[in-house]
């Protein structure tokens, strides 16, 4: 009927883990390490939509307003297992398997809705009551295979290559079993083809280093989003001595992917492209 429609969200959260470490080598040839993994979840969402009328608003209708909040927070359990062999001083070949985190889910979230007539005597407003709700998480497992070739000790270029399989995450809880959720990870995504590239120069003290990555779109052709993917961009510089190490890098990431206000069969999607940039720094010291 000619309303403007808009959508804000703004999101906030972090991800991190404490893990448990083993590692050892054979002859110097063959290295491997295990590592059990404590990830956690904090996750906050805040969401305006509105639609407001036009000068022509139908039965006195002037606009409408929902906001929506969002928290989630969660705790987790993974085991990492990894390798790397060299059959020569020059090359080293490695491999990895990052089981599926398993992941216990707490939302909280609530709504509330105002709209505005011509007469003021006519506005409406309500909110509902807060929403708590526990459920449980499977992420996909990540097998990953790396070359690296060392050029005369001063160069080193590497390759890796990360398949995940997406269409294996699952969601369940007590009180609802998420049939036609988990039918739908199945029956919209599918597996991630994931690779990266990195090189580092010595110059010492100093090194260099350079690397691109590319993730590829998790969704399966046709459904709307098939076209959402991301690349990283990365340089850096480091500096080392006997007791200690200094490091800093730059990524830069660019991700596209198709935003729907409604269900993709009602309309066309918006076409979002976002750029983020981190700044590391890395201080270390021997003993």
């Amino acid at each position: 009927y000619g309303e403007e429609q808009s959508k804000q969200v703004t999101s906030s959260g972090s991800m991190g883990e404490t893990v448990f470490t083993l590692g050892g080598n054979y002859d110097d040839k063959l290295y491997m390490g295990m590592t059990i993994g404590i990830p956690n979840i904090h996750y906050n969402e805040e969401s305006n939509y509105q639609e407001t009328a036009d000068t022509n608003a139908l039965n006195g209708f002037k606009s409408f307003e929902l906001n929506q909040d969002l928290k989630t927070t969660g705790v987790g359990f993974n085991l990492k297992f990894g390798m790397i062999y060299k059959p020569a001083d020059w090359v080293r070949v490695g491999g990895a398997f990052h089981s599926p985190t398993y992941f216990n889910m707490h939302d909280d979230w609530s709504s509330s809705m105002t709209t505005h007539f011509t007469n003021p005597n006519e506005d409406f407003s309500s909110e509902s009551p807060t929403g708590l709700f526990d459920y449980s998480l499977v992420t996909p497992m990540r097998a990953i295979g790396s070359i690296g070739f060392v050029i005369k000790k001063i160069g080193l270029v590497g390759v890796d290559y990360e398949f995940v399989d997406s269409p294996s995450a699952s969601l369940s809880a007590d009180k609802y079993k998420y049939l036609n959720e988990n039918n739908a990870i199945r029956a919209k995504y599918i597996e991630g083809n994931n690779i990266r590239f990195g090189t580092e120069w010595k110059l010492a003290p100093m090194s260099i280093r350079a690397g691109a990555a590319y993730y590829s779109s998790p969704f399966k052709s046709g459904i709307g989003n098939d076209n959402s993917y991301r690349m990283d961009y990365s340089a850096g510089i480091g500096f080392r001595e006997e007791n200690f190490f200094l490091d800093f890098a730059y990524v830069l990431s660019q991700t596209t992917d198709n935003y729907y206000f409604y269900d993709a069969s009602d309309i066309s999607p918006s076409v979002n492209t976002s750029k983020s940039s981190n700044v590391l720094m890395t201080l270390g010291f021997k003993f």
